[in-house]
């Protein structure tokens, strides 16, 4: 039996030197951690005015995903829109011309796939995408022309 509750005592003592270890270890980082806010509060006001900095439009338009941009590009132009439109206006706004047609034809089909009903964005005929209100605000029209 002494045996045993020497091996228990052993136990004992290794859990309470590693957690002895531990708790220097979490101080350290804890300490680390609050010099790190330090630097990054001063650091911050010159972050945000450096080019790319969050804020920055031109940055943004460069964050921003396919489908993003043309729900932007569409609300802009207040009608559908064909893919080649769409396609070019999100590569000035990304300021990329080796955008291709199929990666913003892809992310667009794969959002309305998503999506489906509730998607902000429509494919009313081949090559063409809209608003889900400029359908709505066609629709209108034809019927108070009718």
């Amino acid at each position: 039996m002494s045996v045993e509750l020497e091996n228990i005592r052993a136990a004992i003592d290794q859990l309470q030197q590693k957690k002895q270890a531990y708790d220097t270890a979490l101080k350290a980082c804890d300490e680390a951690i609050r010099r790190l806010e330090i630097v990054l509060a001063e650091l911050a006001p010159a972050l945000n005015e450096m080019p790319g900095a969050t804020g920055n439009p031109d940055v943004e338009q460069r964050q921003l995903s396919y489908v993003q941009l043309a729900i932007r590009v569409l609300e802009e132009l207040g009608r559908p829109a064909p893919i080649t439109v769409l396609l070019e206006r999100i590569r000035e706004r990304r300021n990329d011309p080796t955008i291709t047609r199929g990666s913003v034809e892809t992310s667009l089909l794969r959002y309305l796939t998503a999506k489906g009903e509730d998607a902000d964005v429509i494919k009313p005929c081949p090559g063409t995408y809209a608003l889900r209100w400029h359908s709505k605000s066609e629709n209108l029209a034809t019927a108070q022309h009718a």
